[in-house]
């Protein structure tokens, strides 16, 4: 309709057929520039109201990538884990707190324990505290419940020559396992544990890094040595050692767990105690190094031996307890792994040569990374008291040649055989002589010999004692192979990172003066 009258015009002047071409293509054109310019409205219509959404929605959500990826947050203050409105909370790491297989837990027997039959029941306490990652899980003194599982009885040679030697006591092999443990709030937490063979009475030795003068040096070694001595010459120190010796020289005593025995439990299985948040602002610090004379704790896990060891075997050990920045900020974890080397080892020799033992640890290594080379000393160590381990200044460990105990005794043995002989003196120095005779039947088997050589009144039968005794003490004193170094698995050591530290020095004495001077740990 809107075309009409142009259309009259042109069939008036123009062929029919031209005409009709004509107006279908104006006509298409008209409508292609009618569609096209709304299309144009529509399509600015949707941009607007796109933008106007965008304006109004805090951030794009994007369905398929994410990229750019979003800017890291703010880093948190030390002691809040959210920031200021609007920021995003950082998750503080969560770490399970687990003692895995093969963890040593040290308890200690209070008072003696008779040992009766298997299935007698055994209680224990916690020596250390055992850590797990960086806080306590066992504390100090939890009760550790168990019984006896075995009694193995010795050999017959070996009971032949306890007979010999006038000891008829059952001397039996005790096997111990510890199945509960008591944490000091009551909690009853199930064990299942491997006994080592009891460590008996144990000595904490320290080292003596003191670069003082000889005088100081000399003073503090004299001071240690009466303090040591005045410990020893208590009533009650003297009742006990009195009646330790007379049962020991008894011919028969019943079979006891000393006092002070040390037992180490490995546990068999792990034990869990839950999760537990760290927060972030603790562990920035983990993996760096101590600053020098920082003090650690640590436990073999490489067991050594002269006889065995030689220059470059190779030591492991693992920390016991975490170690902390001056900020309190761990530094490294528990179980962190030290690695060193043997640097002297001396097995024992004939004529009495007892074994020697030195060794270093310079690596430190976290768990899933590598290792670091630091230097670290050797500060103390916990041995039994019947190793007579000894350590030097340098951190060296050595067997103690107790050369004047052998003198001793060997010259002693000697006397009782030599007042045996008869003399030409005349009757009375005859007769003083055969009242020494039983003498020397105690110098070869204590009480038996003393017993026959009264009894069988031989001059002849108390001489061959008497000479046999002393022939073995010369023996085992002075020919013999000497006794060799031993430090076995989980023997805990304290440690100092650097060089030898210098130890404190109170009222003008060093605490310790010699590594000979060993202090007992106090664990009752």
């Amino acid at each position: 309709m809107l075309f009409g009258p142009c259309t009259i015009a042109l069939s008036s002047f123009l062929p029919r057929r031209l005409t009709m071409i004509r107006l279908v293509s104006l006509c298409l054109f008209c409508a292609g520039f009618i569609a096209l310019a709304c299309s144009g409205a529509a399509f600015a219509q949707t941009v607007a109201s796109s933008s106007q959404a965008a304006s109004q929605s805090p951030e794009p959500v994007l369905k398929h990538r994410n990229w750019p990826p979003p800017a890291p947050p703010a880093a948190n203050p030390p002691d809040s884990l959210i920031n200021s409105a609007g920021s995003h909370s950082i998750v503080p790491p969560t770490i399970e707190l687990t003692l895995a297989q093969g963890t040593p837990i040290r308890v200690i027997i209070n008072k003696s324990l008779p040992v009766k039959k298997v299935g007698q029941p055994v209680r224990a306490y916690v020596t250390d505290s055992v850590y797990a990652f960086d806080r306590v899980v066992v504390p100090k003194g939890s009760e550790v419940d168990g019984h006896i599982v075995q009694l193995v009885h010795r050999s017959t040679f070996r009971k032949i020559a306890s007979y010999l030697n006038a000891d008829f006591s059952p001397h039996r092999a005790v096997h111990v396992q510890f199945d509960t443990l008591i944490l000091p709030n009551g909690e009853r937490v199930p064990l299942q544990t491997k006994v080592l063979p009891h460590v008996g009475p144990v000595l904490k030795l320290e080292t003596n890094p003191q670069k003082n003068t000889v005088m100081r040096r000399a003073r503090g070694l004299v001071s240690a040595q009466f303090h040591d001595a005045m410990a020893q010459v208590k009533p009650s120190a003297l009742w006990s050692r009195a009646k330790s010796f007379a049962a020991s020289e008894w011919p028969y005593h019943k079979q006891k767990i000393a006092a002070g025995s040390v037992f180490v439990a490995e546990l068999e299985h792990p034990l869990d105690f839950g999760p537990a948040t760290i927060p972030a602002s603790e562990m920035g610090s983990m993996g760096k190094m101590p600053t020098a004379n920082a003090e650690a704790y640590a436990r073999l896990v490489t067991p050594l031996s002269s006889a065995t060891a030689h220059v470059g075997y190779a030591v492991d050990a693992v920390l016991t307890r975490p170690v902390f920045s001056a900020d309190n900020k761990l530094l490294l974890p528990v179980n962190t792994q030290l690695h060193g080397i043997v640097v002297r080892a001396k097995p024992a020799r004939r004529l009495h040569r007892n074994g020697q033992l030195h060794f270093k640890l310079s690596r430190v290594q976290l768990p899933s990374s590598a290792s670091q080379p630091v230097e670290m000393a050797l500060e103390g160590i916990e041995v039994p008291k019947a190793s007579h381990i000894q350590v030097d200044s340098e951190g060296a460990t050595h067997v103690a040649g107790n050369a004047r105990s052998r003198v001793l005794s060997t010259a002693l043995s000697v006397a009782i055989a030599n007042s045996t002989l008869d003399s030409d003196s005349g009757h009375a120095g005859a007769t003083a002589q055969s009242e020494n005779r039983p003498l020397g039947g105690a110098s070869g088997y204590k009480l038996i010999g003393f017993a026959v050589s009264f009894a069988a009144a031989s001059p002849m039968l108390s001489r061959v004692m008497g000479f046999w005794g002393a022939g073995e003490s010369v023996y085992v004193h002075f020919i013999t192979r000497g006794q060799n170094l031993v430090l076995p698995e989980d023997t805990p050591m304290e440690i100092s990172f650097g060089e030898p530290r210098v130890r404190p020095i109170a009222n003008g004495l060093p605490r310790v003066a010699q590594a000979s001077v060993a202090k007992t740990v106090a664990l009752k």
